[in-house]
């Protein structure tokens, strides 16, 4: 179990989140290169919605690079300071992933599923694609931190664009805000202020 500390912003347009890619970075800073992927997020819940109830969140992930195990998540335990974003976190990546009966897969976020809401079978709750552009930074006096910037297509075939910055490890909060910060201020961002879930659920109510 892990703690995810992220910072994530909205972005306007695909043009800004081009210009945010080339945004200079905090002095010191050692980057690596730009990585491509397309990320397939499918959300599970009971039929009664047991995870919603208790504010956690099941996501099976697949790179469509396939060059990857799918990747098993569970978060729970929000906590939003404007941009900032704080939650504790399960991952374990799996070659296969049964929502009718997801007790068969041995992971730490299935066991922590089985705690939430019993033995019982999954259902699709939401699906989306983000096309994903990220870079892994190092900075001596603040620790690793990872730049994702996100393309979101929704299922009404709308778009979503957003930075993310997320620590690693033991990274120092204060060194990467303050650049976070700054980037807001210069590119006009607003704190994302719901989840890509929220957001999905709501787009996806509409549309039924």
């Amino acid at each position: 179990m892990t703690t995810e500390r992220e910072w994530k912003w909205e972005a306007r347009s695909a043009d800004l989140l081009d210009e945010l890619a080339k945004a200079p970075l905090p002095e010191g800073v050692e980057a690596g290169d730009w990585r491509t992927s397309e990320l397939d997020n499918s959300y599970f819940d009971t039929s009664d919605r047991g995870l919603c109830a208790v504010a956690a969140a099941f996501r099976l992930r697949r790179n469509e690079d396939g060059r990857s195990d799918p990747l098993l998540t569970l978060k729970e335990g929000h906590h939003r300071r404007g941009a900032f974003l704080r939650m504790v976190e399960l991952e374990s990546r799996v070659p296969d992933f049964d929502p009718l009966v997801p007790w068969r897969t041995e992971a730490a976020p299935v066991r922590r599923l089985l705690e939430l809401v019993g033995r019982r079978p999954l259902e699709l709750l939401v699906r989306f694609v983000t096309s994903r552009r990220s870079r892994e930074l190092r900075l001596s006096s603040a620790g690793e931190a990872v730049l994702a910037l996100d393309t979101t297509r929704w299922v009404d075939g709308e778009l979503f664009w957003e930075l993310e910055l997320e620590l690693r490890g033991g990274a120092r909060v204060e060194r990467w805000e303050e650049w976070m910060l700054e980037l807001a201020e210069r590119y006009g961002l607003d704190p994302s202020s719901e989840t890509k879930l929220a957001r999905a659920l709501k787009r996806w109510a509409e549309e039924e």
